[in-house]
């Protein structure tokens, strides 16, 4: 298991992303500039004292990890037989009576500093780090995702979550990408009618 995670998190670096980013978000502040930095400590905590909870999360983990398995195959990084191995080790989580799973969350808040160029002023502004790195990473997949297939929607991560916190659901994830070239031209030019039916006579986003 710890190979595919090494596999799925340099896949991360690749496409410019940094998976330790939480672990290093008070250096990361200060390291540019920011002051009073206060992180925010969260997480999930799951052990067998809660077993179908702590299956419900394993199964939604699962389903996260599997999101990268495409691109990773196709970049020949790992085989079928990793991607297994990673299932039966989540797998054997479930059966181990001392199982516990911790997943830490880390957000941030702190001060910035602004300098008129003649440093004849400094202007102190809050800053609520959350909001801004929403803005890159968003701004960051638009980017790569105009070029790579996208494996994964927040959607999909929110649908997928709850369900593993539903228990009259089962925890699922179908999808089946085809590319454009490929469906009919009238469903994209239904999709952009349902969202702005004017999207052709404008160049501003509604």
């Amino acid at each position: 298991m710890e190979f595919y995670y090494q596999k799925y998190n340099e896949q991360q670096v690749h496409f410019g992303g940094n998976p330790d980013v939480g672990a290093q978000l008070g250096n990361l502040l200060f390291q540019a500039g920011f002051k009073e930095i206060e992180l925010i400590h969260n997480g999930f905590h799951l052990d067998q004292s809660n077993p179908d909870e702590l299956k419900r999360f394993i199964e939604f983990w699962k389903i996260l990890m599997k999101s990268g398995a495409p691109g990773l195959l196709e970049a020949g990084s790992v085989s079928q037989s990793d991607i297994d191995l990673m299932e039966n080790d989540l797998d054997r989580i479930l059966a181990d009576e001392n199982a516990v799973f911790f997943l830490p969350i880390c957000a941030g808040k702190s001060k910035g500093i602004e300098k008129h160029e003649d440093n004849s002023l400094d202007l102190e502004i809050d800053l609520e780090i959350g909001p801004l790195v929403f803005f890159g990473v968003s701004v960051g997949l638009v980017i790569i995702y105009r070029f790579v297939p996208v494996p994964i929607t927040p959607l999909m991560v929110i649908r997928v979550f709850e369900q593993a916190f539903d228990p009259e659901k089962d925890v699922r994830l179908y999808k089946d990408w085809v590319s454009i070239s490929k469906i009919s031209k009238n469903a994209p030019q239904a999709v952009i009618a349902a969202e702005d039916q004017k999207f052709l006579d404008h160049h501003a986003l509604t």
